[in-house]
């Protein structure tokens, strides 16, 4: 299971997760059939195939089960990051959306911070304090992870918010507006001393038809 990466926190989509652990109990189940299954009971009396079945099955309802728990447990807020979001009420409202929507992230919006106030937008998290008192604001909200929305942050500002997380031992994220059919094509790149994300190039396969 932990070369099937069954044991790693990033999620997996649920048949992605149930296509793992079959193949991680074929092949557990033929090392033991290799390796000294011929003494076992279960092997002698031909059930090995039986137990083959009830291990995935018990082992899928489990992991799904708990996939559910664990859900429901991240809607209320409860196993995901009390998160603050920095930017404005519009930008802060677009990410807080996009976490609610996917219940799986691990982040919850708890507020958000900025340089200034600025307008409410609606969706947009409670907005709890300036930028400049990120370290009270993170301390009293006990916050765990830090999510920068805003576009407008200078070199300096974002220097002090990582320093920061790194110092909190904080989750710290940026947040990249790129259409999602583009997330497989990108790559960092330094530009002279700038840091860009670079878009492949589509690669076309098959042959074209004539017309």
């Amino acid at each position: 299971f932990h070369a099937s990466g069954l044991y790693a926190s990033r999620h997996l989509s649920s048949s992605e997760e149930i296509r793992r652990v079959v193949g991680a109990t074929s092949v557990g189940a033929a090392l033991l059939m290799i390796f000294g299954a011929g003494g076992l009971p279960i092997a002698s009396e031909g059930r090995l195939g039986f137990a083959f079945v009830m291990l995935v099955t018990l082992e899928v309802v489990t992991r799904l089960s708990w996939r559910r728990y664990g859900r429901s447990l991240r809607v209320k807020g409860l196993l995901a990051y009390r998160t603050v979001i920095v930017g404005s009420a519009h930008d802060a409202a677009f990410v807080a959306q996009s976490l609610t929507e996917d219940d799986r992230s691990g982040f919850y919006p708890v507020g958000r911070i900025a340089t200034d106030p600025g307008a409410d937008a609606a969706g947009a998290p409670p907005y709890i304090g300036l930028l400049a008192d990120a370290t009270r604001l993170i301390d009293e909200w006990s916050v765990e992870a830090i999510i920068v929305a805003s576009p407008t942050l200078t070199n300096t500002e974002l220097g002090r918010l990582q320093q920061l997380a790194r110092r909190e031992g904080l989750a710290f994220r940026l947040v990249a507006r790129v259409p999602h059919m583009l997330t497989n094509r990108l790559t960092l790149q330094r530009v002279g001393p700038l840091m860009t994300v670079a878009v492949r190039p589509a690669e076309l396969t098959g042959t074209p038809e004539a017309e």
